[in-house]
């Protein structure tokens, strides 16, 4: 894997743990680590990565999956997508607060 696919991943999955803790119940889907302009466009590589962003995060025991949810994103016409939860609260805060 190259480092600027590393990278784009730990940055995506830091936004994602920290939209998660920031949920009352700490829970919900890849898509609340989207910016603004990638909930409304296409991937232009499809965004096959993003489910690295997700097995990342479960192998580092930071969150699991309860569910199924529906994507809100439009390019991906309501599909379904992981529904993820913290699981462990600190790990994620250090996960989130680390460079």
């Amino acid at each position: 894997m190259s480092n600027a696919k590393v990278g784009r991943i730990t940055k995506c999955a830091k936004r994602l743990v920290a939209a998660l803790l920031e949920q009352p119940d700490m829970s919900g889907t890849i898509d609340l680590a989207n910016s603004r302009k990638e909930a409304k466009t296409k991937f232009a590589d499809r965004g096959a990565w993003r489910g690295d962003v997700t097995k990342f995060l479960i192998r580092a025991n930071i969150v699991e999956i309860v569910g199924l949810a529906r994507s809100r994103r439009p390019s991906r016409n309501k599909g379904f997508v992981a529904l993820l939860k913290i699981k462990d609260r600190s790990k994620a805060n250090l996960f989130a607060a680390s460079k």
